[in-house]
Parts: C-alpha cells; structure tokens; sequence
C-alpha cells in the first residue's frame, strides 16, 4: 500500500472513531478540525487550546478520544495533509 493510501485509511479510521462512546455528534476528526478552526479564527495561543483540552478530557466520559495537546492535533492533520506543518 502506497503512502497516499495508507494516510486515507487513517483519515477514515478517524472519521469512524467515536469521541467517547455514544457520542454521535463528533467523531475524533471532527473534533480536532472543528477545535483547530476554532484557534486559528480566533487566534487563540496553543496554551489557551491545551488548557481547554485539559478540562474537556477531564470533563468527557474516561473513554473519551480526545488528545490533551495541541502538538498532537497538529501533527494528526499534518500527517493527512489537512494542514502544512509550521
């Protein structure tokens, strides 16, 4: 399997992976595209973001999906070349 194949097989597995169980209004993908756009439309710092995912991992049932800092956000979407890397 080539690269390009492989990134899109990691694009669906994102898209089809829960935040926590039973949540059907975000996937782990949507998510992190949904919280990124947020930052970046309001210019908020990535200290600002990873306090807000502290409390939101904290907050979330214990299964929940969601990555605590920002830098791994980032590098999910730089790996799927939804954004290009600073």
């Amino acid at each position: 399997m080539n690269e390009k194949t492989s990134k899109f097989y990691k694009l669906l597995k994102g898209v089809e992976q829960e935040l926590y169980p039973c949540c059907r209004s975000f996937s782990n993908l949507s998510f992190i595209v949904q919280l990124l756009n947020i930052k970046f439309l309001f210019g908020l710092s990535t200290k600002e973001i990873d306090a807000i995912l502290s409390l939101l991992t904290k907050t979330f049932p214990q299964e929940n999906k969601v990555l605590n800092h920002t830098l791994r956000l980032e590098k999910i979407l730089v790996s799927l070349d939804m954004i290009t890397p600073k």
